[in-house]
């Protein structure tokens, strides 16, 4: 691979190393460091540019398991342009029948389209996930879920008190928002939300990413539970008792929202909404 080798030099990993060990056609293997002792090796298998072989060490293998689980934001984004070259040569070496399909609009087409897609590559790139439209930073993605799904319970809120006092300038500034937050939710990529999706304990779709992703769903959530019991004891006639009011008041909003916008077509409930939204505060 030419290219990944000039990569590697562009990078400054240019001391060989030996590691002892020889292929199936008995040359020997040899890795990269640079001026640090970082082996390239490991590197490439933590940005998740190739994927590890038989011959991978136990470092390279961790180093693997760890870009799964956390993900390669943190990288440099000559390492993302890398994998993408990387995927995009073996697919040229491999795979040149395919060419004759036609390209995906984007990941989600290309993960369920079956093989009516030329793989590898789509119309519209999103970098936060991979071309099975799994998410390359879980974490980060989960943490998106739930902001937006708070942003959408707000939403839902405004829409309940249009609906229950007649305000449709409400209500509809309620449907417009909580439209565009499901949209948002939908064109996200793929993480671990659920225990029967758990794949193991460690990568992407392991036990530690399920909690992971759960405990960062949950933190919008959270922080307006905490913020409203910190401002209760301020609460009053005064600018900053105002303000202690709104956020007492803003996770009551956001649960009382929610359920609402959990109640399917016609039946929905807004005294049940308002019951559950306010016995979440206790």
């Amino acid at each position: 691979m030419l290219r990944c080798s000039l990569f590697a030099k562009k990078q400054g990993f240019t001391n060989v190393v030996k590691t002892g060990q020889l292929d199936k056609f008995g040359r020997e293997i040899v890795d990269l460091k640079n001026d640090k002792g970082q082996s390239w090796e490991e590197t490439v298998l933590r940005a998740n540019i190739l994927k590890p072989t038989k011959y991978s060490s136990n470092d390279a293998i961790d180093a693997y398991r760890t870009g799964l689980m956390l993900g390669t934001g943190g990288m440099d984004d000559s390492y993302s342009v890398a994998r993408n070259a990387v995927a995009e040569a073996i697919f040229d070496e491999t795979r040149f029948e395919e060419r004759l399909k036609r390209l995906a609009i984007d990941e989600t087409q290309l993960a369920y389209g079956g093989k009516y897609f030329a793989p590898g590559n789509v119309m519209f790139r999103d970098t936060s996930k991979g071309f099975d439209n799994k998410a390359t930073s879980p974490f980060s993605t989960a943490w998106d879920v739930g902001l937006t799904g708070a942003i959408e319970g707000m939403y839902g809120a405004a829409e309940l008190i249009g609906e229950t006092t007649g305000w449709d300038w409400a209500k509809n500034v309620g449907e417009a928002g909580i439209y565009r937050a499901r949209e948002k939710l939908s064109r996200m990529p793929e993480i671990v939300t659920t225990y029967k999706d758990i794949n193991g304990f460690f990568g992407k779709e392991g036990f530690l990413q399920y909690v992971a992703n759960n405990a960062a769903i949950s933190l919008p959530y959270m922080a307006a539970t905490i913020s409203g019991a910190v401002a209760a004891p301020y609460v009053g006639a005064s600018l900053v008792g105002v303000a202690a009011t709104g956020a007492v008041l803003s996770p009551v909003a956001l649960y009382c929202g929610t359920i609402w916008n959990d109640q399917e077509g016609e039946n929905k409930n807004a005294f049940l909404a308002v019951a559950g939204g306010v016995s979440h505060l206790y």
